[in-house]
């Protein structure tokens, strides 16, 4: 799936290390749709190099993230989690 919108907020790097001894880093990015009746959305951003894309963005650009939808059961609950697959920036109109 694939969504266009301008870039909200993001939120700091995590960091840590599993169980495994591997470590690892997530950020989430925040956008709001350019749709009729505007959402917000929160994208879950997992790993370095994905991590990595998120560097040069800040509030206000325009993006294109390729994403899936994800859930999962903890306990007696579910949850569903966007993971960003993909980040394409718009500057000056065009698509990078």
């Amino acid at each position: 799936m694939r969504v266009l919108g301008k870039v909200v907020a993001l939120t700091d790097v995590l960091e840590g290390q599993s169980q495994n001894g591997q470590f690892w880093s997530k950020r989430t990015l925040v956008i709001e749709t350019t749709d009729d009746r505007p959402k917000k959305l929160a994208f879950e951003v997992f790993g370095d190099d994905r991590v990595k894309w998120l560097k040069p963005l800040k509030a206000g650009d325009m993006v294109e993230v390729s994403f899936v939808v994800e859930s999962h059961k903890y306990g007696d609950k579910w949850f569903t989690r966007l993971s960003a697959m993909g980040l394409k920036v718009y500057e000056s109109g065009k698509l990078q």
